[in-house]
């Protein structure tokens, strides 16, 4: 992988002589986008939580619909996605 210089490896010496810090740099705009990445982990995962606490039922329902289904069309049983569909509006209509 190339630097901000066009070197192969920030850690060379002509690197640092042509680029007076750009490399530092890149370095430091991957640790913090890796630190954004981390924090949005950290959030989505939280989401899941209260998602599971307050519609895990609901979502219960909707995975179990949702594999039976497929269970039928890997079978070869064509109304399974229709009768999925049918499923989904009764749950939507709650």
């Amino acid at each position: 992988m190339k630097d901000q210089c066009g070197k192969e490896s920030c850690g060379a010496e002509e690197c640092k002589e042509e680029c007076s810090g750009a490399c530092e740099d890149g370095m430091t705009q991957a640790v913090l986008s890796i630190a954004n990445q981390a924090w949005a982990e950290v959030l989505k995962d939280k989401m899941k939580k209260h998602y599971e606490k307050s519609k895990g039922a609901e979502l219960d329902a909707i995975a179990d619909l949702g594999v039976k289904a497929f269970e039928d069309l890997i079978a070869g049983r064509a109304s399974a996605k229709a009768e999925l569909k049918a499923h989904l509006d009764k749950i939507n209509k709650k």
